[in-house]
């Protein structure tokens, strides 16, 4: 399992196996990770726009409905959990994303799930900040349940810029 882990990491080059020595982790920088919020925010807006514009009988719904739910669940259950906090956001990003049906968009996803959930271990979290996380998705969720795309396009952009705060305030507090 740790080798299958280490392989699919390598393909996005944040390992790299070095001669005789084993693998070596690539330094994951601010600036690496504030690029790759630009193309997961282009890739995420299109899905949004895709998914708002989904039949009402569509799968996609009653999926955004359980996430939604798992959400309350968890901010009333166990607002404290990093573990529970990922999980959600990597499936509502997942759900988002695999409507699109676009192999590429899901391969991208799939490594921005491993950094951010490094960047999330590498640091402590605190409990405001995944308060933050969780209520973000809610308003997302609740904006395309409704239907409002502009909406729920705002409340993603907010999402990505609590995001973007953290990791900067992340990269501040280890140089510091």
């Amino acid at each position: 399992m740790i080798r299958e882990k280490i392989a699919r990491i390598s393909y996005y080059g944040l390992v790299v196996k070095q001669p005789h020595r084993g693998w070596k982790i690539t330094e994951v920088t601010e600036e690496l990770l504030m690029k790759i919020f630009e193309i997961r925010e282009l890739f995420e807006e299109h899905a949004m726009k895709k998914a708002a514009a989904a039949p009402v009988e569509h799968s996609i719904w009653r999926e955004f409905d359980c996430i939604r739910s798992e959400l309350t669940r968890i901010k009333r259950n166990d607002p404290q959990s990093l573990a529970g906090a990922i999980k959600l956001d990597e499936n509502l990003h997942d759900t988002l994303l695999r409507h699109c049906q676009n192999r590429y968009m899901t391969m991208f996803n799939n490594m921005c799930h491993i950094l951010i959930e490094y960047n999330l271990r590498r640091y402590e979290v605190s409990k405001e900040r995944i308060l933050i996380g969780l209520n973000d998705h809610v308003v997302i969720l609740g904006a395309l349940l409704a239907r409002d795309e502009h909406a729920a396009l705002d409340a993603l952009r907010l999402h990505f810029r609590h995001a973007q705060a953290h990791i900067k305030a992340d990269a501040r507090n280890l140089t510091s």
